[in-house]
């Protein structure tokens, strides 16, 4: 396209552009429909099943066609961008200057307004953004002389307040949008948040677990070593190249998702590993010890008895003895190494949810959850959720935490001064004739 530009009457910029030709679309589709209607006669007349699979081609080329368009469209863009860049630059320039706070340019977009179901443009738009959250607009007016057509950019500066073009330039507008428009409190707006990435990341743990567990590690591994290998070799020999979009798409699509879903799941995995690394190593210490009283001693303890005492040990270390599961958090895996700067904040998450009245509050909906499951079992079907021997060693576990809970609470409202105390219990060691001779002073 030869570029020709000109300052008009108003003092505005403009230049011509050549518009596109929709003639290869229609040759396109037009190759589309008679390919199909030729495959369903065959299809109808000879050969079955033909139609079917010339729909699966068509499918491949329509995606085809799809990204080469995106990729023309998004070249489009470039191209205009940088015909009006020095007097964009200029009046973004003069823009800042009349702004009380230093602010820089962040994104500039084209976009196009159109209207109907045939997508017809009715306007062409800049839309720059800005350090502050400002979005602003410059229109390119569209005009047609003499069989041409060129564009003028406006001078004046709009603030964009239309919400289809502020989608397009920030981020998760919607949901910034809707969450501003609920009239909630900011707090629970934010436990609305942390609750919806959490069960993402939860979803996504669950879903990570499945793939390990249901098909073959070593299967998995090749996959994974595989894609590094030819990712590797294709930044190699094409990443200088210009290769069509659609085709790095397909190679960097893989990894971009891997990396998305990884650091999705970080939250499930430290709040999960948080709360289990300590209920794992104390249950397993607990453990440990009973087998070596069995060797030691000869005890015989039964298995429920065994479940009883760790329960009821790893209940009170977790709930009242809270320097204990911090000290297993700050040297485990959850450790900050202080090699990245994310380490420090994994550690502050972990000491955070194992705090003493979390744990209360988990052991005390898990008991919830057990004596309402366990109670339905015997009323409808006189059963145990698992068997009498364990169902009574669980209960009685939570009894006693119950019962130490109380004692611990009730032991702060003692009244005991131990100064008085000490004094009341070394006059028990004074003898009587000290009472005499008190007397005689006297």
């Amino acid at each position: 396209m030869k570029k020709t530009t000109w300052i008009n009457d108003n003092g505005n910029f403009c230049f011509f552009w050549e518009g596109d030709s929709y003639k290869g679309v229609l040759r396109f589709f037009s190759a589309i429909l008679i390919v199909l209607i030729v495959s369903g006669i065959i299809d109808y007349f000879w050969v079955k099943g033909i139609c079917s699979r010339v729909l699966i081609g068509v499918f491949i080329a329509m995606f085809i066609a799809y990204n080469y368009v995106s990729h023309k469209n998004n070249k489009k863009d470039a191209i205009l961008l940088s015909i009006i860049k020095d007097k964009l630059d200029e009046q973004i320039t003069f823009y800042i200057s009349k702004r009380k706070h230093n602010i820089q340019e962040v994104k500039r977009k084209i976009f196009y307004q159109d209207e109907g179901t045939y997508g017809r443009i009715i306007g062409t738009f800049v839309i720059c953004v800005f350090s502050d959250k400002s979005v602003i607009e410059y229109e390119l007016v569209r005009h047609l002389t003499d069989n041409k057509e060129y564009y003028e950019l406006t001078n004046e500066a709009q603030i964009c307040k239309e919400k289809e073009r502020l989608k397009m330039v920030i981020p998760f507008y919607t949901i910034k949008k809707t969450f501003q428009n609920l009239s909630l409190s900011i707090e629970i707006k934010l436990r609305v948040l942390i609750i919806g990435i959490l069960i993402i990341s939860t979803l996504l743990a669950a879903l990570i677990f499945l793939i390990f567990t249901h098909f073959d590690i070593i299967m998995i591994c090749l996959c994974l070593i595989t894609y590094i290998i030819v990712t590797y070799f294709w930044n190699k020999f094409f990443g200088k190249l210009n290769t069509p979009k659609f085709m790095n798409l397909v190679v960097y699509a893989p990894m971009a998702i891997l990396e998305l879903i990884l650091k999705l799941v970080q939250p499930a995995i430290i709040i999960y590993g948080a709360l289990f690394i300590p209920i794992i190593i104390i249950s397993s210490t607990i453990f440990i010890f009973l087998t070596l009283l069995h060797f030691l001693l000869g005890t015989n303890i039964a298995y429920h008895t065994q479940l009883f005492i760790m329960l009821t040990i790893l209940e009170i270390i977790c709930v009242h003895v809270p320097c204990i599961t911090k000290w297993l958090i700050k040297n485990s895996l959850l450790k900050n190494w202080k090699n990245h700067r994310y380490e420090k904040y994994k550690e502050q998450l972990g000491l955070y949810v194992i705090s003493s009245k979390n744990y209360n509050f988990l052991f005390s909906l898990l008991y919830v959850m057990f004596l309402s499951v366990n109670a339905f079992c015997q009323l409808e079907g006189h059963s145990y959720l698992f068997s009498t021997d364990f169902d009574n060693a669980i209960l009685k576990s939570f009894l006693v935490f119950l019962a130490f809970s109380s004692i611990k609470q009730k032991s702060k409202e003692m009244e005991i001064n131990s100064k008085d105390l000490l004094v009341n219990i070394k006059g028990l060691f004074l003898h009587d004739n000290d009472i005499g001779e008190e007397k005689t002073e006297r």
